[in-house]
Parts: structure tokens; sequence; C-alpha cells
């Protein structure tokens, strides 16, 4: 009787799945990648040169803990700083208000004007940006836009099996936008893959929110108790199966050589069970300000990037924290190895490395201190200068 209700639950949420991927997708009829004549619309342009524009970042709604959505939000408001008029247009309907302080929540203080659907059609803008595969394809039919680019964070065909989903995603690069990757391993992956040009800036961390404490260095001594923080989502390009795995033979590793270890996760939903046989504190989604402060306090942090890398990492970095990463995943693009612990995808691997780590603290120390110095030009200022300069000349004829 369980099985059959299981059956008939998981049937009624793929039909519901289905339902909403082709209500939100349905707008990909409307483009047709064979028209040459769009598809090159920023190279055959007369726009009188500007200094200051009108930007409009294309999202699929605001919702809150959206690291995606806060880098849009920093990018947006430094570049109102720099003196643009910045518009953050939802293509999803969602109330104004509660999009408002998600991205409060999101970023205090942001700058720049949040709009719904309406907003793709009512006003003019001198540069429309898509975030996403699906943005992307409603910028195509926004002819109230000057200039069109991508604001490229992560190399989206990863994150769907081979099918009809995943090239919808693919034909997003050949629509001849202006791509700006988030650092440069997106860009290595699209250029190689498709022959086109993509630019890049810095991936950034934000220098206001997170720091070593004072004294930071006195934790990296001998000690008999290890903190470990750990970013894990129910999501495959974090690794999630194989981190469980580490973390169990890590924990029979340490308690065996007479080490306590205490394990905090943190990024899902804080009612979230791991299917984990150690003892563990799921801690929710804490406030930038406590995550500031456990990563001060913690010994090694840990995450996973087979794609692009996270921000988390850089976060985790900056306040003084070791970083565990995969050998495989894409940290040595944008750091030097000796920036953090790097792992083989194997459990095996894992518990050497960290087993090593752990009985070599003044190693520890190293790593930790080749991080903070490799960060400093690494700010959110920095890759939204680098963002408007490409932004300015590609929009006044310098690039294409």
């Amino acid at each position: 009787m369980i099985n059959i209700v299981k059956e008939i639950v998981g049937n009624y949420l793929q039909n519901y799945r289905l339902k909403n991927a082709l209500r939100e997708y349905r707008i990909i009829k409307d483009v047709d990648l064979l028209d040459e004549n769009r598809k090159d619309f920023n190279q055959k342009t007369h726009r009188p040169k500007k200094k200051k524009l009108s930007i409009a970042f294309i999202i699929p709604g605001m919702p809150k803990y959206s690291g995606g959505h806060t880098s849009i939000l920093r990018l947006g408001t430094y570049l109102s700083e720099f003196g643009h008029e910045v518009y953050y247009i939802s293509y999803l309907p969602q109330k104004i208000s509660e999009m408002k302080l998600n991205a409060e929540h999101n970023l205090k203080g942001y700058k720049g004007e949040i709009l719904g659907p309406e907003g793709l059609t009512e006003f003019e803008y001198d540069v429309g940006v898509a975030t996403y595969w699906v943005s992307a394809y409603y910028l195509w039919n926004m002819d109230n836009v000057k200039y069109k680019a991508y604001f490229v964070q992560d190399y989206e065909p990863d994150f769907y099996p081979r099918g009809d989903i995943k090239v919808f995603v693919e034909n997003t690069y050949k629509m001849g936008y202006h791509m700006i990757s988030l650092g440069a391993w997106n860009k290595l992956r699209i250029e190689g893959t498709f022959k086109v040009q993509v630019d890049d800036i810095v991936f950034p961390f934000e220098p206001k929110e997170y720091w070593p404490e004072d004294n930071w260095k006195q934790k990296f001594i001998n000690k008999d108790k290890i903190r470990i923080i750990v970013y894990l989502k129910n999501d495959p390009k974090r690794g999630p199966v194989f981190l469980l795995m580490c973390l169990e033979e890590l924990y029979k590793r340490v308690k065996k050589e007479g080490y306590n270890v205490e394990i905090l996760f943190f990024g899902n939903n804080k009612k979230v069970k791991y299917p984990i046989s150690v003892p563990y504190k799921n801690l929710g989604k804490p406030s930038k300000k406590e995550l500031r402060k456990l990563y001060q306090k913690s010994d090694f942090g840990i995450v996973f990037s087979y794609t692009n890398i996270s921000l988390v990492p850089l976060e985790m970095m900056a306040c003084g924290c070791p970083v565990i990463e995969v050998y495989e995943g894409s940290f040595s693009t944008f750091f030097d190895p000796n920036c953090a612990i790097l792992v083989r995808s194997y459990p095996q691997d894992f518990v050497k490395k960290v087993m090593w780590y752990i009985k070599h603290p003044e190693e520890r120390l190293k790593i930790a201190e080749n991080a903070i110095n490799n960060l400093q030009s690494r700010t959110w200022k920095e890759a939204t200068q680098q963002f408007n300069e490409l932004l300015l000349r590609g929009y006044n004829g310098y690039i294409g």
C-alpha cells in the first residue's frame, strides 16, 4: 500500500513539475537561432557613446538565501554607485514588496529598482543583462533594449542530463550576447565548446563582511578538538554523496587517533536530516554575521565545487579558515593549489590529507595565509569595475 501511494505521489509531482516547466519555458518557442539578423545585433549598431547607462538585469524572481541573486545585487549596487541606473526585472510574477524584502535580506542597503514582468516591455533600457539560461530567452524578445549582455555565473549545461533542456541551455551561448563570466572557468568551458568569445571578471568576495578575527593565528596550535564547518546542499555539483562518505570515514579515523571533532552543516533547511552515521549539527541558513564567526572559529571549511566555484570558500578563506576542495573541481582555475587543501574524489585521499593537516597545524596556517594574500585583489568593487568597463566598451562599439 505504501509503495502504491509513493508511486501515485511521485507521478503527481513529476506531472506537476512538467506542467510548471512547460509554462515557464514556452518563451523558447519565440526564439529562432537561425535568424542571423537577430544573432549579431550587438555588432550592427550606431549608438551615441555614453558613460552612464540604464541597465536591466533579467532575473527569475527574488528569493531569500540565493547566492546567485546576491551576486547580481552586489553587481547592480556597485554599478549604481558608478552612476548607472540599475533595474532588476523578474520575469516570474512575485509581489514587489516581497521581492524588496528578500533583496534587503540578501544584501542590506542594495541599490537599484525592482520591477515585475511589466518591466520587460513598459520601459526602454540601454543594456539588458541575462542572468540565467531562461532569462536569456526573455532577453531575446526585448526590442526595448539597445545592447544585450549575459552575466554567466556557472556553466549551466552541467546541471542537466543529456536531453531537451540541456540543449535549450547550450543554445543560450549561441545567441550572440556579450557574455561576461564570473571567473575564468566558465569562459574556458564555453569558448572551448562553442568557439565563441567570452569575457570574464575576477571571482570576488566582500571584504566589508568577511575578515579574520583579531589574533586569528592563535587557533593554529595543537589541540584535541577540531571544528569542521561544511557547506552542503542537495545539489550534485556540490558532491553531497561523496562529501558525506568522506565525513563518515574521517570521523572514524579522528576518534581512533584520540581527537574530538565537531561537524557543523549549513546551507539547507534546518529540518533536513542527513543520512550520515556520525554526530553533527545542522545550522540551517545562518546570517552573514553568524557565518563570519563560524568561519573564524573553525579549523576546516568544506565546499566541493565540481562546477564553477562557490562564493562560500572565498568567504571562509577571507576569515582565515582553511578550505578543503576537490582536485577535480574548478578551484585551481581561480587560485594557486597552495591556497586550499585539494583532495582527490575518493574518501581515502580525503582522510589521509585532512589527518595530515590536523597533525601539522603550522602547515594549515600556511594554507590560510596563502589564501588571504591571494584574495586581496578579488573584491566586488574590483569585479564590478571590470564589468563596468566591459559593458561600456561593448555598448560604445569597441567589442564585437
